[in-house]
């Protein structure tokens, strides 16, 4: 990120808080996907925790808060301002970079390149081409009462995950991620929907933190 962002993030936020952060599809991919979870039965559910007041950290849990450690994400005030890694590994595998000037969160996974658009500065609705489904994803906030609840559905509209912040965002407590459809219990179509929903909540409440 130019230094110009970067002093826009930091001016933005207190020092002890991180920075905010037609198309073709394959149809038998899809829809298969689609008929899978249509129920709305969370296949898997993570819940995602802060390590400490300061939100440096980021841990993901299988199940409960006490479950084993799926995901963890180091978030930081340089690009890229959250590294993924893999349970109690340190080698990242995924890097997500919020862009001040543009409606863009640029993700990588596994080098895989991602731009998640936005529709508004604000983030109320995030939209990118899934490289492993083949189609038009959406992350959108379906309750303007709840700002940091996001549901990704796909081009269709069928239901793939749901972010559900915890009430009061507490400083430790973020809030809980489902994933629905056995295609996304594992491998990169879950790694993917974790980390672009995670990327779409931060920012939502980095942005939150930044205006009041």
């Amino acid at each position: 990120m130019d230094s110009k962002e970067d002093e826009i993030w930091n001016h933005q936020l207190p020092n002890d808080l991180p920075p905010p952060p037609p198309y073709s599809e394959e149809p038998s991919q899809a829809a298969s996907y689609s008929q899978e979870h249509d129920s709305h039965s969370a296949s898997q559910t993570f819940f995602v925790d802060f390590t400490s007041w300061k939100l440096r950290h980021l841990n993901v849990t299988l199940g409960d808060r006490d479950g084993p450690l799926v995901y963890k994400a180091d978030l930081t005030n340089r690009k890229p301002h959250m590294k993924f890694q893999i349970g109690q590994g340190e080698t990242s595998f995924a890097t997500v970079v919020f862009r001040a000037w543009k409606p863009l969160i640029e993700i990588n996974i596994k080098g895989q390149d991602i731009v998640l658009q936005r529709k508004t500065r604000r983030i109320r609705e995030g939209i990118y081409e899934s490289p492993n489904l083949g189609t038009t994803l959406t992350w959108q906030n379906p309750n303007t009462r709840k700002l940091f609840d996001f549901d990704c559905t796909s081009r269709n509209g069928a239901l793939l995950a749901r972010f559900t912040a915890n009430q009061t965002w507490s400083m430790t407590k973020a809030g809980r991620l489902e994933i629905f459809g056995e295609k996304a219990a594992n491998g990169e179509i879950l790694d993917e929907l974790v980390v672009t929903g995670l990327a779409v909540a931060y920012w939502a409440l980095c942005e939150h933190i930044a205006i009041n």
